[in-house]
């Protein structure tokens, strides 16, 4: 009896030291400024010039995809299998976990400028905690495989000195083509809504499966919608009202190559978050690094340019990209609550008393539904009544005639 005792205490022993933290499993040390980009991503954020875009970056071939963190360990037992948890918080209390039958593992699409804990575990031992903080140069651009242009809109600085909340929206090319392995990033990087931006589009479901809610809402890109700006006042309403909605997030939205539709889409959701221009036009030129088909630029004669963006949104008023953004938007449509509610979700530590819109001098946006406009109007019968014609982008002054088809787009302002 005596002998069976001593052998229970034995066997309790070492359990108990095979189930506690201990030195077994060494983890390696990352540092404080973990870099997540390629050379030729870094010469770009680099450059103080925006629209320096390299060479090797013409929209033929894939260069859009971020470099892996590489974790690594050492084990003085050998393991069948590794599972690697990484945390933003140090208590893990939200963990992504991975499983490897290897001493390191490569992880892709970590949050710029952001701290990280990780750990890892095998069958009988834990290691000790570690931490990194990743560089806070460039875009979150992702990889995901089957798919290309992917990138976070988050963590970008905005003028007011505060930073987009990284994780909650993003935009991508589409994701007909993808993978089992991008399906699984897809998962890590938590995504709940596709937002289909292709007139088109045949699909019906989301190709990362049923649990992604699946919204196509038609944006017109080609034959007579040439102006696709001004074209699309319905589909980008139903956009902006999603993305207002809190439940759908982590979103993703896209058209074909997630250039054009997406980019202008990209344009106004920056400009009312308050992101500087020059950010966003970098944001813009930086799909030229993925495969896109032919090079993208700033100004033009053709649909693919920034210009007829910043063109038809300064028809409306307001003194900053800011609130011309958020006057186009209130103007087809979006209510003052849906567009506040984007800027609350998306702004780190936001707070309502700074107000980083328009308060009170919000100027009333009027739409053409709100005018009988059988026999046209008179301007001179509106006090301060303003009219802009978004097809020619004419600002037409107090006292004109006009009269209005249905082929065409307008904006009225009081």
């Amino acid at each position: 009896m005596h002998i069976q005792i001593v052998g229970l205490s034995l066997l309790l022993a070492f359990s108990t030291l095979g189930c506690s933290s201990s030195n077994v499993i060494k983890l390696k040390n990352l540092g404080n400024d973990v870099n997540l980009h390629t050379d030729l991503q870094l010469d770009y954020f680099d450059d103080p010039d925006y629209g320096n875009v390299p060479q090797d970056a013409r929209g033929t071939n894939e260069n859009s995809y971020p470099v892996p963190v590489q974790l690594s360990w050492t084990s003085e037992i050998i393991e069948r299998i590794f599972t690697v948890e990484i945390s933003e918080t140090k208590d893990f209390s939200v963990v992504d976990s991975y499983q490897t039958n290897e001493n390191s593992l490569d992880v892709y699409n970590l949050k710029v400028d952001t701290t990280y804990y990780w750990r890892v575990k095998g069958h009988r031992d834990i290691s000790e905690t570690a931490s990194f903080i990743t560089s806070d140069v460039g875009f979150r651009n992702l990889y995901v495989p089957g798919m290309t242009n992917c990138r976070d809109i988050g963590g970008k600085d905005l003028k007011s000195g505060k930073r987009l909340v990284q994780g909650n929206i993003f935009r991508t090319g589409c994701a007909d083509d993808i993978t089992k392995e991008g399906i699984e990033a897809a998962k890590h990087l938590g995504w709940k809504t596709e937002i289909d931006l292709r007139q088109e589009s045949t699909i019906t479901s989301s190709p990362l499966g049923n649990n992604v809610r699946y919204f196509n809402y038609k944006c017109y890109y080609e034959g007579e919608y040439q102006n696709y700006v001004e074209r699309n006042c319905v589909p980008l309403r139903e956009v902006f009202r999603l993305l207002a909605d809190e439940s759908s997030y982590p979103i993703f939205y896209h058209c074909q190559i997630g250039t054009d539709r997406t980019g202008f889409t990209t344009y106004l959701l920056l400009g009312l978050l308050g992101v500087p221009e020059e950010t966003i036009y970098r944001d813009y030129l930086f799909s030229n690094f993925a495969t896109i088909g032919t090079y993208r630029k700033m100004t033009g004669s053709d649909i693919n340019n920034v210009q007829l963006y910043y063109s038809a949104i300064d028809a409306f008023p307001g003194r900053t990209l800011q609130e011309r953004c958020y006057n186009f938007l209130s103007s087809i449509g979006v209510t003052a609550y849906e567009l506040d509610n984007i800027v609350r979700l998306n702004v780190e530590d936001y707070d309502e008393a700074e107000d980083v819109i328009l308060a009170d001098d919000r100027p009333e946006i009027a739409t053409a539904k709100d005018f009988d406009l059988a026999d046209g109007i008179e301007f001179g019968s509106y006090e301060g009544l303003r009219y802009v014609d978004l097809d020619e982008k004419k600002d037409l002054s107090i006292g004109a005639y006009f009269s209005l088809s249905d082929e065409r787009d307008y904006a009225f302002y009081l």
